[in-house]
């Protein structure tokens, strides 16, 4: 196959970028994944287990498990740091050529639900800062849907289209800033009269540790199909760990610690709702709405790119339009947590067991090594058979099933509540277990049961 044209810098296009061109160090990934996950729902990830623990086992659950869960899915950021290539044509040496469209769908699908949710709460966000900077009798018709479109997608998506790393430009003004602000929130927050409930607040136990986890780990799995699309820019593979993990973790951390604790000060879960409630002020509503432009536009390049890795004809711009309008169906939801929690659900669910499987193939038995002019070749060895590579789709299957087993009851359908499987999601959660079953499983499969496949060995070959 004749070698690929490498793209620069600009990132408007699938092919691989130059390592002369990749130019983000530390800092500025820092920056990015740091900015990425100031928004609304990392403060929602605490909020969702802090009644059921109560405030000790929330600070510290909150802490390391969002450690342990960053420190492993930064792994993912690796492929694309070292080749400067995309997410998504990264999946394909594990997945096939088209069995990495599946990883597309999982990005897509998730960008859809992630951003009408931050649109959502930043409508709501914005007429409360509105009627504290002009009157609480401040409203017209139709101000939510105009706050929330214009802020949660089509300014982000103006962004995207203007250039593909209006991320890191922004997220080099709104980090500092925002960043500033959250501890601003934080301590004011610790300092303030409602810290003696807090601190004695009995937990309920609706939901235990194991559950905590599981929010914790799924909501850093959730960024796992987004980091190739962006550390493809970094000048280093150890800069992109670094700064994905470091980044994403800190954010994490504080966002969880601050969400548990105003929850447990209020009892709300919508942060537009406890900023007012603890009388915040308008720099926790400028959190949510300066925090959602710039994530927004993270997950919308991430988007576009997977829509174009399907539909390679498409134009850059035309894909920003086509993976930003479905989005707008979310912002009309009116039950913030529940859609929090389905979100959650299917990222646990689509997402885990599939990362699994490509992180263990490129770090494990790929050696860190694949041919990335094959990874653009349809009939190339990474075809594995019309496309797909069956045994991988088959470890993550059985992985699948684990998790429904073990975490169906958390969609509250009877069909997939198994009384046996719930008890054990005490002690094991359910995404961690999927994961491992599913990467194991592959490792199994690709060194032992099919290690004499011909389409196996074919793939394999240096």
């Amino acid at each position: 196959m004749a070698e690929l044209i490498m793209q620069n810098g600009s990132g408007n296009s699938l092919n691989p970028i130059a390592l002369k061109d990749r130019g983000e160090g530390f800092i500025s990934l820092f920056f990015l994944w740091a900015g990425g996950n100031i928004l609304l729902a990392t403060f929602i990830v605490g909020s969702y287990y802090a009644e059921g623990l109560g405030f000790f086992p929330m600070i510290i659950i909150s802490i390391t498990a969002n450690l342990a869960a960053y420190a492993i899915c930064a792994i993912s950021s690796q492929r694309g740091a070292k080749y400067g290539v995309d997410e998504v044509i990264t999946l394909r040496p594990a997945f096939g050529f088209s069995g990495a469209y599946y990883g597309a769908f999982v990005l897509i699908f998730i960008n859809f639900g992630w951003i009408g949710l931050l649109s959502s709460m930043t409508g709501t966000a914005t007429v409360n800062a509105s009627q504290a900077f002009l009157g609480d009798g401040f409203s017209f018709p139709g101000s939510y849907t105009l706050f929330a479109i214009g802020g949660g997608v089509l300014i982000p998506a103006l962004l995207v289209m203007l250039t593909p790393k209006a991320s890191f430009y922004l997220s080099n003004i709104t980090v500092p800033l925002l960043g500033g602000f959250s501890i601003y929130i934080l301590i004011k927050i610790l300092n303030s009269d409602h810290m003696i409930d807090v601190v004695n607040f009995k937990a309920t136990g609706e939901v235990g540790i194991a559950f905590a986890i599981e929010t914790c780990v799924v909501w850093a799995v959730a960024w796992q199909p987004y980091l190739g699309s962006w550390n493809k820019f970094a000048s280093s593979e150890r800069s992109a760990y670094w700064g994905t993990f470091a980044g994403l973790a800190l954010i994490g951390i504080i966002f969880s610690i601050t969400g548990g604790i105003a929850t447990l000060a209020t009892g709300e879960i919508d942060p537009a709702v406890w900023a007012v409630k603890l009388d915040l002020g308008v720099m926790a509503l400028l959190i949510i709405i300066l925090g959602t432009i710039t994530t927004s536009a993270l997950l919308l390049y991430a988007g576009t790119m997977a829509i174009m890795s399907v539909f390679p004809r498409l134009s850059y711009k035309l894909a920003v339009v086509v993976v930003s309008l479905p989005s707008l169906i979310f912002i009309f939801s009116n039950q913030l947590q529940d859609l929090f929690g389905v979100i959650l659900l299917f990222v646990g669910l689509l997402a885990g067991p599939y990362w699994a499987i490509s992180m263990v193939d490129y770090a494990f038995l790929r050696k860190s090594t694949i041919d990335v002019d094959e990874c653009y070749n349809k009939n190339g060895k990474y075809s594995f058979k019309n496309g797909f590579n069956p045994i991988a789709f088959l470890a993550q299957l059985i992985g699948m099933l684990l998790w429904l087993y073990l975490g169906g009851w958390l969609s509250g359908l009877e069909t997939l509540t198994f009384s046996s499987g719930a008890s054990m999601f005490e002690y094991f959660s359910a995404t961690i277990p999927a994961m491992i079953v599913s990467a194991a499983l592959y490792v199994f499969f690709v060194k032992v049961l099919f290690k004499s496949n011909k389409m196996i060995v074919n793939s394999y070959q240096v």
